[in-house]
Formats: C-alpha cells, sequence, structure tokens
C-alpha cells in the first residue's frame, strides 16, 4: 500500500500556485504518481510523545464545522474525541512511524501530529504538526496520569521514560461566543459556574479572573474548551460516559450567547468500526 503526501503550508512560492491554479496542481499530481482526485474516507489525527524513542501513540477525529451536522463555516476545530493507539497498528506503521527513524536522529523531544484521510486502500497524508495540538491536547491531558508541568518539563528534557496513561478515549468541546469563527474589535462576556470541582476540566481562552468572576475579553469569541475521559458506566461504553461529562460540565456554565456543539463523538463508534473493518486499527 503507498502513502500519498498532500500537504498544505503557507500560501507564498509554489503552494500559493497549488491553491489557484488547478491545471497546475493535476500537473504536479501526475509527474509524482499522486492521485487527481481527492482521497475520500475518514479522517484521522495520529500522535505520538516522542523522547529518544515513542513513548506514547493516540489518534484523534476532529469536527471542524461550526455547526451540528458538520454544516456551516469551518473553523480551526469545533471538538474532537482522542483514543489510545499503539505501534503494532497499520494506521501508525504507514503513517507517522514511517518517520520514527528521522526524529531519533535530530533528537526531536516533544509531541508530533499527522494528519491524514484513510479508505480501504489509501492512506492520504495532509499535515504534519509540531507541537501540542490545540485541538486534542486538553482531551489528551485527560488521559495523562501525573502532573502536566512535571511531565512536559521531563519530555522536554529527554529525561522521560514511560507516558502513563488512564482510561480508552476522552471528548473535549470547544466553546465560543459571537462573532465567532470572525474576528471584531473585541468582545467581553462574564463567564459564571467555574469552581474546584470542575476548574480541571475548562480550559479557558483569552480570559482573566476579577474577583471570584472570570472575564472573557478576546477579538474572535473562542473562550475554550471542556474536557472529559470516558469510563464503562453500567456496560455503556466510554464515548457515552465522556459525553455526558462534557455537556454536564459545559450546561453548569452561564456564558451569554455561549455556542457549542453537542454532536462531538457522535460519529466515533461508526469510524471506529471502518477503521477495524479496514484494518487500519
Amino acid at each position: 500500500m503507498k502513502s500519498y503526501f498532500m500537504g498544505g503550508g503557507e500560501l507564498t512560492g509554489w503552494s500559493a500556485r497549488l491553491e489557484q491554479d488547478k491545471n497546475y496542481v493535476t500537473s504536479i499530481k501526475k509527474i509524482n504518481n499522486l492521485p487527481i482526485e481527492p482521497v475520500r474516507g475518514i479522517d484521522v489525527w495520529t500522535e505520538i510523545w516522542f523522547s529518544n524513542d515513542v513513548l506514547n501513540v493516540n489518534h484523534a477525529f476532529i469536527d471542524i464545522n461550526l455547526m451540528e451536522g458538520d454544516i456551516g463555516p469551518k473553523t480551526n476545530g469545533m471538538g474532537s474525541v482522542v483514543f489510545l493507539g499503539n505501534m503494532e497498528s497499520r494506521l501508525f506503521r504507514e503513517g507517522i512511524g514511517r518517520l520514527v527513524p528521522i526524529l531519533a536522529g535530530l533528537k526531536y523531544h516533544g509531541l508530533l501530529s499527522l494528519h491524514t484521510t484513510i479508505n480501504k486502500t489509501a492512506m492520504c497524508c495532509h499535515e504534519i504538526v509540531a507541537r501540542p495540538n490545540f485541538n486534542t491536547i486538553h482531551a489528551l491531558l485527560e488521559l495523562v496520569d501525573g502532573r502536566t508541568t512535571n511531565i512536559l518539563q521531563t519530555l522536554k528534557d529527554g529525561k522521560i521514560k514511560t507516558l502513563k496513561t488512564k482510561g480508552e478515549l476522552a471528548v473535549e468541546v470547544k466553546m465560543s461566543i459571537p462573532p465567532f469563527p470572525y474576528n471584531s474589535e473585541g468582545v467581553m462576556s462574564n463567564i459564571v459556574g467555574v469552581n474546584k470541582k470542575n476548574a480541571k476540566h475548562i480550559w479557558l481562552t483569552n480570559v482573566y479572573k476579577e474577583g471570584a468572576k472570570y472575564v472573557y475579553r478576546g477579538k474572535n469569541g473562542m473562550v475554550g474548551a471542556v474536557s472529559a475521559r470516558g469510563d464503562n458506566v453500567d456496560g455503556w461504553p466510554p464515548i457515552r460516559d465522556a459525553k455526558r461529562r462534557v455537556l454536564r460540565t459545559i450546561r453548569n456554565l452561564k456564558v451569554s450567547e455561549l455556542m457549542y456543539r453537542r454532536d462531538i463523538g457522535d460519529r466515533y463508534v461508526a469510524d471506529i468500526a471502518k477503521l477495524k473493518e479496514w484494518g487500519w486499527v
């Protein structure tokens, strides 16, 4: 099976021409033996923690459309499901696993994500992110066992030997207010309901504390994210528990005109079943 890299990048030079000239795109694809039509399938992100060796493998389904049902304008991300993987899977071996010798040679320390589209016969690689992924890091930290600051420090220094995890998966849902996803001259909104019990699952952006009150003040209306790990409860799958916990936390917050998607994670069961059927996980 051949993997294809169809990467993007900033719109400068040849990549700008790729964006603007369809004939040029076709010619480049033909020269490099790439499929002319876009690969259709399931969008999957694969991420590794690397420090001298692979410490952990996880995958994610990220939803980027603003509204439920995958409609509305595309955003940087409205939520995700992060689930643990392993180095034996085809998804790892034929994707980000191919970069492991290069990372070792570079003495890389940190997180690395690969965005792919997967179907029964092909893997199309879109982009590589050499940093924590803004769309998955909050859910991922729900699965990491230990103090985040200590783990990241030892990861940077190359002193971490293992990465302990707990559970199978976690969900994060982004919260926003108008004019998101568009910029404005500045938006302010009070955030009520953050307390000692739920604070460790709430990740606020452009928010400051004024006494006991939290206040959002930013340009694009992205308030932050809420995350939760899922467990097996009364025979129900972990995805149901993770969604229940996330939505409960959000509903206990009071924010004027708060927007969020309630369907994050709804496609998880079907997409995992397909990836297993195709032999990727």
